[in-house]
């Protein structure tokens, strides 16, 4: 077991705890802080790694879907997935993790972690399991490998049954007629709703309220929809049509070509220009 901690040419500052077998099990625990503008990869994940934002921004593109992450949000990767990083452009960004080689997980481990897809809040218990894996690699102790491995493989199960309840409670609550009504609102006139006090009010609730019902039932905040469903209608239209970027920025509630092409390129990682011709090159 070793701790390490590095600061590169770009700024990047690195502390982190692991071990690697001659077999390529592996476990490591990590914080790193990257400067404004950092970005990561492309790489192929090799692991099973929860990545955690602690400060700053992120947007993470899987197999060419990107995320996006605030600070004290979390995103588990998959092994065998291709991924880039790209940090804030305007201030410096940190995150911690946790991976662990799939050498050290059971079968029923990785049908479980293989489950988790979204980002999600990193639950406080998390955040503790990383400091406590950085603390020890400052003890370069045979005897705590074994432990240190379990640690790290229940940091991942635990986040993934973390999403699982918080998912199963969230589809348990009875569904709410005003939050039926906004997401109904939502879905068909996105272009014209300007912000989520417009939505609500539409719905006849109070921001504050929806904002409530949404996260009672686990769903993305009023704001983030509203972005979501933009960005899907203007991309579809990109795809299928041959309407000029001014018209489908108009036709799906943007202000001008250059906000949407902003928003595809946060949703997609790619240029609407570069969606089209990828789309109509096949």
């Amino acid at each position: 077991m070793s701790k390490s901690t590095r600061t590169d040419r770009r700024g990047l500052s690195t502390v982190a705890t692991s071990r690697t077998t001659g077999d390529g099990e592996n476990y490591q625990f990590g914080r790193c802080t990257y400067r404004p503008g950092g970005h990561l990869g492309p790489r192929e994940q090799k692991a099973f790694q929860l990545v955690v934002l602690l400060s700053g921004s992120l947007r993470v593109t899987v197999d060419g879907a990107a995320y996006n992450l605030a600070p004290g949000d979390a995103i588990l990767q998959n092994a065998g997935h291709r991924e880039l990083y790209r940090f804030s452009k305007e201030q410096e960004s940190e995150h911690s993790w946790c991976h662990i080689s799939p050498r050290l997980l059971s079968r029923d481990d990785v049908r479980l972690l293989r489950a988790v897809t979204g980002v999600h809040k990193a639950p406080s218990p998390i955040h503790l399991l990383i400091e406590e894996g950085l603390a020890a690699g400052t003890h370069d102790r045979a005897d705590l490998h074994a432990a240190m491995a379990a640690m790290a493989r229940a940091c991942l199960l635990l986040f993934a049954a973390h999403v699982r309840i918080v998912g199963e409670r969230a589809a348990s609550i009875p569904a709410h007629p005003a939050l039926d009504r906004a997401t109904e609102l939502a879905a068909t006139h996105s272009a014209t709703l300007r912000s989520a006090g417009d939505l609500a009010r539409r719905a006849g609730i109070s921001t504050t309220h929806l904002r409530f019902l949404c996260r009672r039932a686990g769903r993305e905040s009023p704001s983030a929809m509203l972005r979501r469903l933009k960005a899907e209608r203007a991309i579809q239209l990109i795809r299928s049509t041959g309407l000029t970027l001014a018209e489908i920025a108009d036709a799906c509630g943007y202000a001008n070509a250059f906000h949407l092409s902003r928003a595809v390129r946060q949703r997609t990682g790619h240029s609407p220009r570069s969606l089209r011709r990828s789309d109509w090159n096949r």
